[in-house]
């Protein structure tokens, strides 16, 4: 077969290679317009995405204000301390908390008892000591072969797994012959630690059942809320006043903490804030798109369009009407189909009319149909989004495939017409090579004749 690399056009004075490329020019219009759909479909897909993200902000910004969670807010305040500067508690407020002030004084704290055993020559050496013992009803059980240390491990086994015994043990190295076992509650409360020799005289030898064994009685908390007298055995009461944690910390009878749980509004305002911005972002989405966008002529976008607005203006008119209502709060609808918010108006409202603007959002049709519309659009794999996506993904696919179906016939259809033109020029070559050597000898044929 000829080789391509032959064919230059010399011999027939024609550019063969510019009219081969003519031809193949006209010929790959498939291809080229298969490939502008592959970047229509690139351009519609990204813009697709940075659609989903901006609804996803409006969606993220909306749930703060359906759920409630922006306006349930609350903060505490804690006034009034011991002497020297100490505080008497803390308090923190949770979502079913309610705003009040609670007068508090702490008497006594609750504190985990501990014991201490007898001097023992070490913590390695076999104490030669064999029995059974309970600590809070679980039996340890100790050999001659036990030290010290071999009894606080089997006391720290007891209190592990899901029923531990509420004790650990530890070795307290007092000087050169005074090792001694520490066992501590580790939890608070008057009923401290529970311990009985039940064969044997283990506990009663180390000295862990004497009185004086003691080092830190157990004891409950005893505090006052508004005069009322309460008892727990822990410093952190989350059960006295509903949605409120109190944590007790330091004891001081006469001395009156004053805890104030407020709303706090701040966060319901940034809220208000953050969904404007997010509502605002996607509608100026919608005007750049429907301008200029690779989404100007899709369906759902002016569908989400008109159905947005709509969902907003009969969230802003729950309340009685635009007028009447959610002015007054601080919202306000722009000519071109924007939020506004008067964040200073929306604090006052908040003060002053709070379950009416927590109304709007949480407890508004309106509002959970805007929720649902979102829903709809940003739903993983059913989307209507994730579907347009995934119906892009294929026509991308399919197109790649024909770009790739149309390329492989173009270029055979150029190798052969390069083919075609070389062998061409190679007979005009051979021609022209006949003609030259005829003419050569055309002066000898005249002179024999």
């Amino acid at each position: 077969m000829d080789p391509i690399s032959s064919f230059s056009g010399l011999a027939s004075g024609f550019n063969f290679r510019e009219l081969v490329d003519a031809v193949i020019q006209v010929e790959s219009r498939p291809v080229v317009r298969a490939r502008e759909a592959i970047s229509a479909a690139d351009a519609r897909e990204s813009a697709l995405g940075t659609y989903r993200s901006l609804l996803v902000a409006l969606r993220d910004a909306l749930t703060a204000l359906r759920d409630g969670s922006a306006f349930d807010a609350l903060s505490t305040t804690v006034t009034g301390q011991a002497s020297g500067g100490r505080p008497l508690l803390s308090a923190s407020a949770g979502s079913t908390a309610t705003p009040g002030t609670f007068q508090v004084e702490v008497t006594t704290l609750a504190a985990s008892e501990k014991r201490g055993s007898l001097a023992q020559a070490d913590s390695t050496t076999a104490l030669g000591l064999a029995g059974d013992f309970t600590v809070n009803g679980q039996t340890v059980t100790v050999t001659t072969d036990d030290s010290l240390a071999a009894i606080r491990d089997r006391i720290n086994t007891l209190n592990t797994g899901a029923t531990p015994t509420g004790v650990s043990a530890s070795i307290l190295t007092v000087g050169a012959g005074d090792a001694r076992l520490i066992l501590t509650s580790t939890t608070p409360g008057a009923a401290g630690i529970a311990l009985a020799d039940t064969t044997g005289t283990v506990l009663g030898t180390l000295g862990l059942l004497d009185p004086g064994a003691i080092l830190t009685a157990g004891s409950d908390a005893q505090f006052s809320i508004d005069g009322v007298a309460l008892t727990r055995t822990t410093n952190a009461v989350t059960d006295a006043i509903e949605g409120l944690t109190l944590s007790l910390e330091t004891a001081e009878p006469g001395t009156v903490a004053t805890v104030s749980v407020t709303r706090f509004v701040g966060e319901a305002t940034a809220a208000a804030s953050t969904f404007v911005q997010a509502y605002n972002a996607v509608v100026d989405f919608h005007a750049q798109q429907q301008v200029s966008g690779a989404l100007r002529t899709d369906a759902t976008l002016r569908a989400s369009r008109s159905e947005f607005s709509r969902h907003l203006l009969g969230v802003l008119t729950g309340t009685g009407g635009l007028a009447a209502g959610a002015t007054q709060f601080g919202f306000s609808l722009t000519r071109s189909g924007t939020l506004s918010v008067d964040t200073a108006v929306l604090d006052g409202a908040l003060q002053n009319g709070f379950t009416d603007v927590k109304t709007l959002f949480a407890d508004s049709t309106a509002a959970a149909d805007f929720e649902t519309a979102l829903d709809d659009l940003l739903r993983s794999g059913t989307g209507t989004l994730d579907i347009k996506t995934s119906a892009l993904d294929g026509l991308r696919t399919a197109q790649e495939a024909r770009v790739e179906r149309l390329q492989s016939r173009l270029d055979r259809r150029e190798e052969s017409l390069l083919r075609q033109f070389s062998r061409m020029e190679a007979a005009i070559g051979r021609l022209q090579s006949q003609g030259t050597f005829l003419q050569a000898q055309l002066p000898s044929l005249g002179g024999a004749s």
